[in-house]
């Protein structure tokens, strides 16, 4: 069985991400955006204060390798991305997981459950037939309307 982790980017590093986000997200005259301001600008825009300038500080120079959740929200709200940037790995893991086959998506999923193995195994088998059911109901009603195109244009 192959590692978790294979074929995934390396760990991020925090503080490039975050550092090459004030790089790319100038202040509105050209210059960087102070960590006081990026603070602000987020207070402004939640209603309260959810990250401080030494949080930003700790970050941006690699003190702070393993941010909250809450801490990248915040940050989140103020830079236009999404979560997902300060967590690469995830986001290749979601690409790596979305080529999987909707019973291949349930067999995962049901992994972390204590459902009997064969009860999981009957569980993917149904979503399997489902799936292979509306493919090919997709298909019948795919090929109507190209019938229906086709006699049209012999009607005319």
């Amino acid at each position: 069985m192959s590692s978790s982790n294979e074929n995934l980017p390396d760990p991020p590093n925090i503080a490039n991400l975050l550092n090459e986000l004030f790089v790319t997200h100038r202040h509105p005259s050209g210059r960087e955006f102070t960590n006081r301001e990026v603070v602000e600008g987020i207070t402004g825009v939640a209603g309260q204060k959810l990250i401080d300038e030494s949080t930003i500080s700790r970050m941006r120079t690699g003190i702070m390798k393993k941010p909250s959740m809450d801490a990248v929200e915040a940050l989140c709200m103020f830079f236009p991305v999404e979560p997902a940037f300060f967590y690469p790995r995830l986001a290749a893991l979601k690409n790596r997981q979305s080529g999987r086959s909707p019973a291949e998506q349930v067999k995962v999923a049901l992994r972390s459950t204590s459902i009997d193995p064969s009860v999981q195994e009957h569980v993917a088998g149904i979503i399997q037939a489902l799936t292979a059911h509306e493919d090919l109901k997709r298909k019948r009603d795919d090929d109507d309307e190209v019938e229906e195109g086709d006699s049209k244009e012999k009607s005319t």
